[in-house]
């Protein structure tokens, strides 16, 4: 009987033992699980390693589809601001980054170097304004003057020219006073990723006389009286002499079209030609006035200074210019040879 008494005590006090060892082991591991979510020096959630941390050396953590995290340092150069820190160039949600330059373009640390125009189209055609300027501060005074059905070149006029580009396998030329804005302004054009063809520019008197002959000629060949023939041809293509292009002073642009007013290239002459010392001669709406029908392709060289004022006026050169000579000697001597 005692024996197994004892061996009950045994039995007892082993099993007591194994429950306290398992205990033990349990306590143990539930503590080592909170420190892996507990900060060892607070006691409280440690969240670093959470995607949308933002810390003193860490502009933004993400973790792309392979599980791998990124980091972006400041530190490190550069930190394009175009940088997609997605890996997935598919997600809707990528996050671009600005760089610090973008950010806060007055920190030292920023290498942005301030755009300059000092060097552009525009300001070289300002410069080259300023050093034509007389004492009264108008540039290319020579520039104004009036050359229409009333106010003739003289006889045997031809200006100094330049060249100012090519059409055609042809060279186009320009009064060499002006021939530098021309340039700069289709040079400007093309820097907003547009292309200015001079199609036309400056045109011999004898190649007016044959322009405006074959126009005539068409016309009287339609059934048109010579009287008539002439007026509708005057219209459209100046009496030799009293054209600008005799003068090498207009430049007609891409396309000798109404449409050309649709183009983008149009829209940027509308805007921006002033800047070169260009107006459209011959708006919409004018013809009563300059005697020409509508040209959005003929832009015609003034200088700076009066083709912002003429911009801003509304005017054409008729209503502008105060001083026309009203002659119109040139018409009435073409008129006599053509129409008899």
């Amino acid at each position: 009987m005692k024996i197994d008494i004892i061996i009950k005590i045994v039995i007892a006090a082993l099993v007591l033992t194994a429950i306290l060892f398992i205990v033990l082991m349990v306590i143990d591991v539930g503590s080592d699980k909170t420190e892996d979510v507990m900060s060892p020096s607070t006691g409280e959630p440690d969240d670093s390693d959470s995607d949308t941390t933002t810390s003193d050396n860490t502009i933004y953590n993400n973790t792309d589809q392979s599980g791998i995290k990124k980091t972006v340092d400041p530190n490190t150069e550069p930190v394009d601001a175009n940088t997609d820190l997605n890996t997935d160039a598919d997600t809707p949600n990528s996050t671009t980054i600005p760089s610090e330059e973008e950010t806060n373009p007055s920190s030292p640390q920023s290498t942005r170097t301030p755009t300059s125009n000092s060097n552009s189209p525009q300001q070289r055609a300002r410069t080259l304004a300023d050093a034509a300027s007389n004492s009264n501060g108008i540039d290319n005074s020579w520039a104004l003057q009036l050359v229409n059905a009333k106010n003739p070149l003289a006889s045997g006029f031809v200006p100094n020219l330049t060249s100012i580009g090519s059409y055609g396998g042809e060279n186009r030329e320009f009064d060499n006073r002006g021939a530098a804005y021309a340039k700069l302004m289709m040079e400007a054009a093309q820097n907003d990723g547009l292309i200015l063809t001079p199609v036309s520019s400056y045109r011999r008197v004898v190649r007016q006389e044959e322009n405006f002959r074959a126009s005539f000629n068409s016309f009287v060949s339609q059934g048109h009286s010579r009287e008539r023939a002439f007026d509708l041809t005057a219209e459209q293509i100046a009496v030799p002499r009293t054209s600008e292009h005799n003068a090498g002073l207009a430049i007609d642009f891409n396309s000798i079209s109404t449409s050309f007013d649709q183009t983008a290239e149009f829209h940027w002459l509308r805007d921006n030609a002033h800047h070169y010392g260009f107006i459209l001669r011959y708006p919409s709406g004018t013809t009563s006035i300059t005697g020409i029908i509508y040209e959005p392709w003929h832009w015609r060289f003034v200088g700076l200074h009066h083709a912002e004022k003429i911009k801003n006026s509304g005017q054409v050169l008729e209503q502008y210019i105060s001083n026309c000579k009203d002659d119109e000697s040139a018409v009435a001597a073409w008129r006599a040879q053509l129409v008899g």
